[in-house]
Formats: C-alpha cells, sequence, structure tokens
C-alpha cells in the first residue's frame, strides 16, 4: 500500500487511533489531511472523529487521494484542562493478508499525512 509519492510521510491508523494534544482553551480547528482505502469495500469506511467521549465529526473516507478535512472545535468541548485527547475511530478497518495484499496481519483504518491543531 505504498503512497503514489514515496517520499511524502504518512502513517495508518489501526481501527483507532489517539492524538493528545495542549489544550488551547479556546475555539479550535482540527486540520486532518488523510486518504482511505475506498476500492476495498461495498461503501466507504466511516470516520468518527472525538474529543473525550464527545462526537465532533463524522465522515466518509471515499478519497483515494490526499484531502484535507477543517473540522472546528469549540472551547468548551475541549474543556478546562490541560491536555485534550481526540480519538478517530474508523469503521470498517481492514487486513492486508485477508486481502491478498502481502504479509502484514495489522487491522489498518485510514492513512494520515497531516494532523494538527490551530486555535482560532
Amino acid at each position: 500500500f505504498a503512497p503514489d509519492n514515496p517520499a511524502r510521510e504518512w502513517w495508518w491508523t489501526m481501527k483507532e487511533a489517539v492524538a493528545n494534544f495542549r489544550n488551547p482553551k479556546k475555539d479550535t480547528t482540527l486540520y486532518l489531511e488523510y486518504d482511505a482505502r475506498p476500492d476495498l469495500f461495498d461503501q466507504p469506511q466511516t470516520v468518527n472523529v472525538y474529543v473525550g467521549t464527545q462526537s465532533v465529526a463524522t465522515f466518509a473516507a471515499d478519497n483515494t487521494n490526499p484531502v484535507l478535512r477543517r473540522i472546528p472545535l469549540r472551547a468548551d468541548v475541549l474543556g478546562t484542562g490541560d491536555a485534550v485527547e481526540l480519538r478517530l475511530v474508523v469503521e470498517p478497518a481492514f487486513v492486508p493478508s485477508a486481502i491478498g495484499a502481502g504479509v502484514d496481519t495489522r487491522e489498518l483504518g485510514i492513512r494520515i499525512y497531516h494532523l494538527f491543531v490551530e486555535p482560532s
């Protein structure tokens, strides 16, 4: 599953990925650049984005080329703590070896190129 541009860095999520960041304690935008393998499924994977236990975005992962998604995160959703836990949950995940793509037995979700937050 090599990218079209091997010089570009990326990483696969598993079915669930977690990122932590310092809480800016104000409205923020999450920038998520990703792609997926919709060719492996009858319907595209669904990505749910959570801050803690609260869902902040849900979208179909239907892009084979990188796409940048901007997700607003309100200050009240980020809470009052010093750190924020962000979770990406991908349904369904896939196992490359189960589809005849080598011996990779990891359960993969989507491919991430960039993930960062910027206070508004």
